[in-house]
């Protein structure tokens, strides 16, 4: 029976020798090691040799070894202690375990010593953190989704509203201009209200068009046979009556006619050169060019200047941003003009970039397949 039980207890010694997941170690009442396996040495790095004999704290960061005593105590009272936490390799590198110390008794009752087992956990708890992570911020987006949903809606229901009354402004501002009968100082008050007032309209209008493309799928467009050249000159007509003293030339190629929203490119068109009027040289011109490329229409608008700061390009297209060049006379905007020509532009299908250098100034470029 006694060879019996020494055979047993020579197995369960090479047994627990031969674990490598498991670091599995004996410690004698005070807190030393007593015996060492092969997972123990390679969890924490250290040979039997070198760590037989050595108080267990050896194994804990400065910060927590002082609790080892306290672990003992409490494994000799229960019977068990539990923990996870850092610990510590040989070379200095941490490491997240979870660790159980057992005591042992001797045949009179009395305690002979502990058993500790440690597991490194530190891949599953990278794990975890990263689940964490990644649902606090998949939490996080929704409700910037919704808060960003609310906005939009916000928006589109204070942009309709004000639209009415802000018709009235600018329709009576007119009829009282065209009566003429108004004194000069008078006049230019109600030419400053109307101006105004169309400038709000226009504000509320790239409003209402953010709102349709974020909450309603995109721009609604309505194709038909139109030509390009008609729509930029028209354009250019309007603006060259409001800015009188700026230099506006038009190039076109003899076929620039395409199946597309008639006014939904004068708008594209439109913010394009009062852009390049409000953002370019006071005394540079604008150039707006059309090119035949077969299935496709190219406009290019350009205007001469300094550039566009590099840091600023790559979110020029982005609702909400505003231009910030130092020939610039006009911030009034909110910064939706760009945001809306991308969004149109798309709807037929088409393209939109950017180029500008100091040297060369700056050129948007639009290419619009012929058919929407």
């Amino acid at each position: 029976m006694q060879e019996r039980n020494a055979q047993d207890a020579e197995r369960f010694r090479l047994l627990v020798e031969s674990v490598k997941d498991y670091a599995i170690f004996l410690l004698d009442v005070d807190g030393r090691v007593s015996s060492w396996n092969v997972g123990a040495e390679r969890i924490k790095g250290y040979r039997a040799d070198e760590i037989i004999g050595q108080h267990f704290s050896r194994f804990y960061p400065p910060e927590t070894a002082g609790r080892c005593a306290e672990e003992l105590e409490i494994a000799a009272r229960e019977g068990r202690f539990e923990d996870e936490g850092w610990r510590v390799r040989k070379h200095g590198s941490r490491f997240w375990a979870n660790a159980i110390i057992s005591r042992i008794l001797g045949r009179d009752g009395n305690l002979v010593g502990f058993a500790k087992v440690t597991r490194d956990l530190t891949h599953r708890r990278a794990l975890d953190e990263e689940r964490i992570a990644r649902a606090a911020l998949e939490q996080s987006l929704a409700e910037q989704k919704k808060i960003d949903e609310l906005r939009e809606q916000l928006i589109g229901i204070v942009g309709h509203d004000l639209r009415s009354p802000l018709s009235s402004v600018v329709v009576g501002a007119e009829l009282m201009l065209k009566r003429g009968m108004l004194h000069d100082a008078d006049a230019k008050v109600t030419a400053r209200i109307a101006r105004s007032a169309e400038r709000m309209a226009k504000i509320i209008s790239q409003l209402l068009d953010f709102t349709r493309s974020r909450l309603g799928g995109g721009m609604r467009v309505e194709p038909r046979e139109t030509d390009l050249a008609e729509i930029c000159a028209q354009v250019i007509a309007e603006v060259e009556t409001v800015h009188p003293d700026r230099a506006l030339s038009f190039e076109a190629d003899s076929d620039v006619r395409g199946v597309w929203d008639r006014e939904r490119l004068a708008q594209v068109v439109s913010n394009l050169v009062g852009n390049a009027i409000a953002h370019g040289k006071a005394d540079g011109a604008v150039s707006v060019v059309l090119r035949d490329e077969g299935d496709s229409v190219t406009l290019f608008v350009h205007n001469e200047g300094p550039a566009i700061p590099a840091e600023v390009l790559p979110a020029i297209f982005e609702p909400f941003h505003r231009q910030a060049r130092r020939t610039s006379r006009n911030n009034d905007g909110l910064g939706l003009g760009l945001f809306i020509c991308r969004e149109l532009v798309a709807a037929h299908g088409g393209e939109i970039s950017v180029q500008s250098t100091d040297g060369a100034g700056t050129t948007f470029t639009v290419r619009l397949p012929r058919t929407a």
